[in-house]
């Protein structure tokens, strides 16, 4: 008589992704997440006045990469109203710059050849929003990858090895967390004689990582005294292979929910640092800049805070409806 065959059970992450999946209001979060991810993306091909693809004198360009010496100096506005013939090319969907201006269409409200309206010099507000979405988002995953680094780090050291170092790192971490974070920042950001993009992600990462980093001790004071952690050590192995080989993989799943909440908090971040002027130069788009000139025109030009407000608000919330999802699904006392 033939044995049955045993059943392989799920892995754990397996289960995860099962049990996520079966919240549909998260799932439609992480569709939303999605869209805004390949927005970003392809701003270059979404919203540009160089087209996508250009014939010219029998070769193809693609002039939205900027990679062509050649196609730099062109006025793009003036060279495809005044296409020469034999020559083709597809335009983006969006087909005006973040950065074009027109000061006979300031202010203007949403109308076919401008979705969104435009700003206060006559830029396109939507060009604007798609191109933002770079730096926001950007900012967001980057911000949160070194806070998520530098907590593991530290976070990982304290846990495994206790005792004094653990005093010395929860102290340093204690220190951190009593100042506010954004009033934190601006000291940091006032050190900087011109703020960028990357000077912005360092600033919110190295502030953030102290979430992560007791999240982290937590979880390894609790794992590093079981079997599986006693059996490596027994074993010879050394203190790094134990703690990222086999303690930090058990250990990961709520640093990830933590990420997520962190990638929407770091988004509003950079949106509350550029609203008041802190943030990137311009004319460089981000949601916040764009919200920030609403300011002056609140009774004129309603589209100037509804549109970057939204988009903030809805990323924002996508994110959070992650988290929680992913909060549920790594909850051990799931039923599957």
């Amino acid at each position: 008589m033939s044995e049955a065959p045993v059943e392989k059970s799920p892995s754990y992450w397996r289960l995860v992704a099962r049990e996520f999946m079966r919240r549909k209001l998260s799932v439609a979060a992480l569709i939303g997440v999605s869209g805004f991810i390949l927005v970003a993306l392809f701003a270059p091909w979404l919203a540009n006045d160089a087209p996508i693809v250009l014939v010219r004198d029998g070769r193809v360009y693609f002039p939205s990469t900027f990679t062509y010496p050649e196609l730099r100096s062109i006025d793009w506005a003036y060279y495809m109203d005044n296409l020469p013939e034999g020559q083709w090319a597809l335009m983006p969907p969006v087909p005006i710059s973040p950065y074009r201006d027109d000061i006979f269409n300031t202010l203007r409200p949403p109308s076919r050849e401008h979705p969104m309206g435009t700003d206060d010099v006559g830029r396109d507000v939507l060009s604007r929003m798609i191109w933002g979405s770079r730096i926001s988002l950007s900012v967001g995953f980057v911000a949160v990858g070194i806070a998520v680094v530098l907590g593991v780090i530290f976070g990982s050291i304290a846990g495994y090895f206790g005792g004094m170092v653990d005093i010395i790192i929860s102290r340093i971490i204690e220190i951190v967390i009593c100042f506010p974070m954004f009033f934190l920042l601006l000291t940091i950001i006032a050190l900087v004689a011109r703020v960028n993009i990357y000077y912005l992600m360092f600033a919110i990462g190295i502030v953030g990582w102290t979430g992560v980093a007791r999240l982290v001790r937590g979880e390894f004071l609790k794992l590093r005294e079981q079997e599986f952690a006693v059996a490596a050590r027994a074993l010879g192995a050394p203190a790094t292979r134990v703690m990222f080989r086999h303690i930090l993989p058990n250990a990961i799943a709520p640093v990830l929910v933590s990420a997520t909440f962190g990638v929407a908090g770091a988004i509003l971040t950079e949106s509350g640092l550029s609203f008041l002027g802190f943030g990137v130069p311009p004319p460089t788009a981000s949601w916040g800049s764009i919200l920030s000139l609403a300011r002056q025109y609140v009774y004129q030009a309603w589209w100037l805070t509804a549109f970057p407000g939204a988009a903030i608000f809805l990323s924002i919330l996508c994110y959070n409806l992650i988290g929680e999802g992913l909060r549920d699904a790594v909850d051990p006392r799931l039923k599957v």
